[in-house]
């Protein structure tokens, strides 16, 4: 799994590339949460549209990133969900709870 971040005009856009599952989710979301913590974004959007698969463990690295992002009263999107990825996401009402801009890639 890859993580390549970008800040521009007050939007932290972070992307993951490459599979999410339980051996890299503490990782990421160690990695999400200092930057979102380092450099106090107004917006933080995770682009997943390079991640097509992720297990279980997915919801939890983009719970604890929206915690982190709203913990600094940051507005936090996830962006660019495959479908796989999607399905488990909405499967655990994730979609209820953060903000998932709806274009789908397949």
């Amino acid at each position: 799994m890859k993580l390549i971040h970008d800040m521009k005009g007050g939007l932290l856009t972070v992307r993951l590339e490459g599979e999410l599952d339980h051996h890299c989710a503490m990782d990421i979301t160690a990695r999400i949460c200092e930057l979102i913590d380092a450099l106090l974004p107004p917006r933080v959007r995770l682009d997943c549209s390079k991640m097509p698969f992720t297990d279980s463990s997915g919801i939890a690295v983009v719970m604890r990133s929206a915690r982190a992002a709203q913990g600094i009263d940051s507005r936090f999107t996830v962006a660019g969900l495959c479908a796989q990825p999607m399905k488990v996401l909405r499967a655990a009402g994730v979609d209820r709870l953060v903000e998932i801009e709806e274009e789908v890639h397949i």
